[in-house]
């Protein structure tokens, strides 16, 4: 166990519980031998090792010798993986753990956080706790607690958790404060120490950003389920957000993190109990449905990939969809790896046949149209034979994308170049004359249309101040909780004109 450091000080006050003044007490030989002793006896077992929570239970036990309450715990504070509750009881009264349990990581987690600036609290009444939430009143008063002992527990600054009693009785003969001082750093430190062992072994089976399991942790989770059973029959469906790159572009990279805990969770609400999820990679998610799930896989995962996820980023309403792949085992496959094989050609399938969707493995699926997928969006537009862009139709429209032959129009060497000529904004290089125009008719146009599809003509201005004249055909496109864009292609009047007279 780690070296112990100092708990924030505590209260100075006279405990207001014990008969003698900080003073007497310390001078009382039997209540200071009382005391190490009992200081002893809790170092000694929270040095001898072993099983956790037995051994807290065993230190709750000890101090139940001087506080006299109806129930002795401990409320841990995770840094990830939420809070745990260990608890003592009295002959005869009902523990409360089962129920704590039951509440969310959240809830448990800010009724913790009202005990870490209180350090030494001993609360008579409910009153004095300061709980006025009747929620929480009914909660406390259908366990009969009248008054709540805690102690703030610290290890390097950091709260750790706290150590409770319900319905306390202070033993006068024990020196209360000298306890409390020593043994609540020491349980800080084993609290500390449990965690760090606790996280080191999840995350080397658990996605640190959705908390879903990572590779490592998919692959044992599959490899225990068939050894368990080997002709338990189960679907493995990866799961693909449609155009994450979109939405990485449209609100930044911490959207996509946001977008990739917001599928973990809405799987993990979605899906039967037992199924198996974690993350493959990147923005793919890996499933295995079990049990009744699996012959209803087809209609689960359609619904699931159908319906939008939708979240809040930066102060904006985003959402996304998937597209999903599955395939059975072990009617499709004999193997994890050839089920995996399965479920990922079923998932090129759902993406090529447009996307929010899941698609059962077929042996009529066409592997060859997966070299549709090979090139990128990169790859298309730096190789199309016309200026491309991508933009917010907003009052600086914004450019989200744009190909090496923009840039090349508008005079520039490069991307980087046209990127900070044009300030990032669409409008910057329309000639100031037709900016109006550009605006109303495109505006006009776009409603005018059942597609969203327009064309307009004006005039831009390059960096070395050239006026051309450029036709635009565009796309506007409202995706369901996301800004719209628009997709552009540009076309120089005098390139095409040259064209023309080549023909």
């Amino acid at each position: 166990m780690g070296n112990a450091t100092a708990a924030p000080p505590q209260t100075e006050a006279i405990i207001s519980d014990q008969r003698h003044s900080g003073t007497a007490l310390a001078n009382d030989i039997p209540v200071q031998r009382r005391t190490v002793d009992l200081i002893i006896e809790v170092m000694d077992k929270l040095m001898r090792g072993g099983d956790y929570e037995t051994t807290m239970k065993d230190v709750l036990e000890t101090l139940s010798s001087v506080l006299h309450a109806d129930r002795i715990y401990i409320l841990e504070m995770r840094r990830r993986l939420g809070s745990r509750y260990v608890e003592w009881c009295k002959d005869g009264v009902h523990p409360r753990i089962e129920e704590l349990f039951k509440i969310s990581d959240g809830a448990l987690r800010r009724f913790v956080l009202r005990f870490k600036d209180t350090n030494l609290l001993m609360a008579s009444s409910l009153d004095e706790l300061g709980v006025k939430d009747e929620l929480e009143l009914g909660y406390f008063r259908s366990y009969g607690v009248e008054s709540i002992f805690s102690l703030a527990l610290y290890e390097n600054g950091r709260f750790v958790g706290c150590l409770a009693a319900d319905n306390y009785s202070i033993d006068p003969g024990i020196d209360l404060k000298r306890l409390v001082d020593t043994i609540g750093p020491c349980m800080a430190t084993a609290i500390s120490n449990h965690q760090l062992l606790e996280e080191l072994e999840w995350s080397g089976t658990h996605d640190s950003l959705t908390g879903i399991l990572n590779r490592p942790g998919i692959d044992a989770a599959a490899a225990e389920l068939v050894e368990k059973g080997p002709d338990t029959p189960f679907a493995l469906a990866l799961v693909d957000i449609d155009d994450f790159k979109a939405v990485n572009d449209l609100y930044g990279h911490e959207a996509g993190d946001e977008a990739l805990i917001n599928l973990a969770l809405s799987l993990e609400d979605s899906l039967p109990e037992g199924s198996i999820i974690g993350r493959n990679g990147g923005d793919e998610v890996l499933v295995i449905l079990i049990g009744d799930a699996v012959p209803k896989a087809g209609p689960l995962l359609g619904a699931f990939a159908s319906t939008p996820i939708v979240f809040t980023t930066g102060g904006k309403r985003a959402s996304i969809t998937c597209s999903i792949g599955f395939a059975t085992y072990p009617d499709q496959a004999q193997s994890l790896s050839e089920v995996s094989r399965l479920a990922d050609a079923a998932l090129y399938s759902a993406k090529l046949s447009g996307k929010a969707q899941a698609a059962r493995y077929s042996e009529k699926l066409d592997f060859s149209a997966r070299s549709q997928l090979g090139f990128t969006s990169r790859d298309i537009a730096d190789n199309a034979p016309c200026a491309v862009a991508v933009y917010r139709p907003d009052e600086n429209g914004t450019i989200l994308f744009c190909n090496s032959m923009a840039a090349e129009m508008c005079g520039c060497k490069d991307i980087a170049e046209f990127l900070e000529y044009s300030k990032g904004s669409y409008r910057s290089i329309i000639h100031p004359d037709d900016e109006h125009l550009v605006e109303s008719e495109a505006a006009e146009r776009i409603a005018n249309s059942d597609d969203g599809i327009f064309s307009v003509d004006f005039r831009i201005v390059t960096k070395d101040g050239t006026i051309k004249n450029v036709a635009q055909n565009g796309h506007y496109v409202e995706n369901d909780g996301m800004e719209p864009v628009v997709y552009a292609i540009f076309i120089d009047f005098a390139d095409h004109a040259g064209l023309a007279a080549k023909e």
